[in-house]
């Protein structure tokens, strides 16, 4: 059934994908006179040569790193660590889903009512989702509806920036534009998701390694070393991540300002090529 299933799927992903493609059309005169040097090399050696952009993959990757030690780790912390049934679990992830569906929905009204712009949104995501971590390292397995409320507190915080997360390759690729006189919106898009992707098969490996580090055995009883690997993964490395992360993105210069400007700059220069033409 999952075989039949990923067919259906992978053929509805692929004729919705060629529709998008053959029902596009450029409207706009465009700026950039093409060359040979425009190469997809040479513009992943600009995406590693300019600190904005390599500080918001490197930012993004470990933002999804986190999220999947937190996702993928749900079932070993629920079942093992606190010692809950099946129905518990089911429970925990549901919650994880609600998270994920009710901080959008939050992040952008408090993005539309201006309390926050983006990457005030994105600060307070990470920091929200690292801090609300911390207290899964604490709490003992005895109170396990306050780990799980922490654990899922981390989740709703780090979904507040996910709504963003994939705004910023369009504010890049306004810059690249300008700045390069490059069209980089594609190869941008396409490496945040080769980075989200990369990220979660690191985190996959290394949930393995170090369950097998620590001799987790499914079924039996957990030893303090296992418990300690689960913690490692549920709260531990996410919160390394989400504190790393946020340097990154203090590192990522492209705030509300300097895209206004660059948004200026660009229908300046716009405007100049339909004069021409």
């Amino acid at each position: 059934a999952y075989s039949h299933a990923m067919i259906i799927i992978g053929i509805l992903a692929a004729c919705c994908t060629l529709a998008c493609f053959f029902g596009t059309k450029e409207r706009s005169h465009p700026l950039i006179v093409k060359d040979e040097n425009d190469t997809l090399f040479s513009k992943i050696k600009i995406i590693a040569k300019t600190r904005t952009l390599r500080s918001f993959y490197i930012f993004f990757a470990l933002t999804q790193a986190a999220f999947t030690f937190k996702g993928s780790s749900a079932i070993y912390y629920a079942k093992y660590y606190l010692a809950q049934n099946d129905a518990y679990l089911t429970g925990l992830l549901s919650a994880f889903s609600i998270a994920g569906i009710v901080a959008p929905i939050v992040s952008m009204w408090l993005i539309r009512k201006k309390v926050f712009n983006k990457l005030a949104m994105l600060r307070v995501a990470t920091l929200g989702a690292a801090i609300t971590a911390v207290p899964i390292l604490i709490v003992p397995p005895e109170h396990y509806l306050l780990s799980s409320l922490f654990l899922i507190l981390s989740t709703f915080f780090g979904e507040l920036g996910i709504v963003v997360y994939w705004a910023l390759p369009a504010d890049c690729a306004d810059m690249c534009q300008l700045k390069f006189n490059k069209k980089m919106a594609g190869v941008l898009g396409a490496v945040a998701l080769f980075s989200q992707k990369f990220a979660m098969s690191l985190v996959g490996a290394g949930i393995g390694l170090i369950l097998t580090f620590v001799s987790y055995q499914p079924g039996a009883a957990i030893t303090p070393a296992v418990a300690s690997g689960i913690l490692a993964i549920t709260a531990a490395l996410p919160i390394a991540c989400h504190v790393i992360s946020y340097y990154f993105l203090n590192q990522y210069d492209l705030d509300e300002a300097a895209v206004r400007k660059i948004h200026l700059e660009l229908a300046g220069l716009y405007a100049q090529a339909e004069q021409a033409n």
